[in-house]
């Protein structure tokens, strides 16, 4: 099997980038295998919770033509041809519901993603919420009532984060939602039509790829969806435990190169020279 036969969607926060007291950043080993791995006929992308102003210009090196999977699929970006291919909003109700329950809560930090921006909301009785650990913009509960909103995250204490989940699953319009943990702190919320492996068959389906094998590599809950349609599925070695079944291929620590581990053993196992 060659690399033009090959299509790799990688995830970025705990595979991709490094951890964010590294930076976080694309390190030269995995850039430099991505880069060998295009050049020789692979395509390559990034299916992330990240948006527009935080996700593709990591990679904007890059000859990058498979289309992004952002916003854990509520966005389809071709970046080669910097335009947006699909975007799928949070309803209006779910929306309200969340700001409500923020308003109300002590316990909570509430962050929402547009195509372009990352925002945090304001807490109008002026809270010490838990802080965030990522730059974001300040907004008020009426600024975001105006935008088309994509994904919201909401970040809390780790211990609190299951029981967060539960009181969010009693909202009235949960139905129109998938919740999905990227970490301990953080439950991110988009339409519950998308998610990462859904987005990666659409763009399979729209520039006709079937031919190639799918790689997909990622190492928390957002990612289930795309490592189950994955041909072949990799994990980082600091993954979660529940993702490395049997089977799934296991790369190095994200901080210690996964991505130029997962294209090494791509490699040694599966390309012909």
């Amino acid at each position: 099997m060659l690399p033009n036969e090959l299509i790799i969607y990688s995830d970025m926060d705990g595979t991709l980038l490094t951890s964010w007291d590294l930076g976080p950043i694309v390190s030269k080993n995995n850039m430099n295998a991505i880069f060998d791995f295009i050049e020789a006929g692979g395509l390559f992308s990034i299916a992330t919770g990240r948006n527009l102003k935080n996700g593709p210009t990591y990679l904007s090196n890059l000859d990058i033509k498979l289309p992004m999977v952002l916003v854990n699929g509520a966005l389809l970006y071709d970046a080669y041809h910097k335009k947006v291919i699909k975007k799928t909003l949070i309803s209006k109700d779910f929306l309200f519901e969340s700001l409500d329950f923020f308003v109300s809560r002590k316990d909570i930090s509430l962050v929402i993603s547009d195509v372009d921006e990352v925002y945090h909301v304001e807490h109008p009785k002026k809270y010490q919420t838990p802080k965030l650990d990522f730059i974001t913009n300040s907004i008020s509960i009426e600024g975001i009532k105006k935008l088309d909103v994509l994904k919201i995250t909401f970040v809390t204490y780790p211990q609190e984060r299951y029981k967060i989940e539960n009181e969010i699953h009693q909202f009235k319009s949960i139905a129109s939602v998938i919740l999905a943990a990227s970490s301990t702190r953080f439950i991110e919320v988009v339409d519950s039509k998308v998610n990462k492996g859904d987005a990666i068959l659409e763009v399979i389906q729209i520039y006709n790829l079937h031919e190639r094998k799918l790689v997909c590599i990622g190492d928390y809950l957002n990612d289930v969806q795309m490592l189950e349609i994955a041909d072949i599925a990799a994990i980082p070695q600091n993954g979660l435990d529940s993702l490395k079944t049997p089977g799934r291929l296991i790369t190095s620590h994200h901080n210690e190169d996964a991505i130029y581990d997962l294209i090494h053993q791509l490699k040694t196992k599966l390309f012909k020279n």
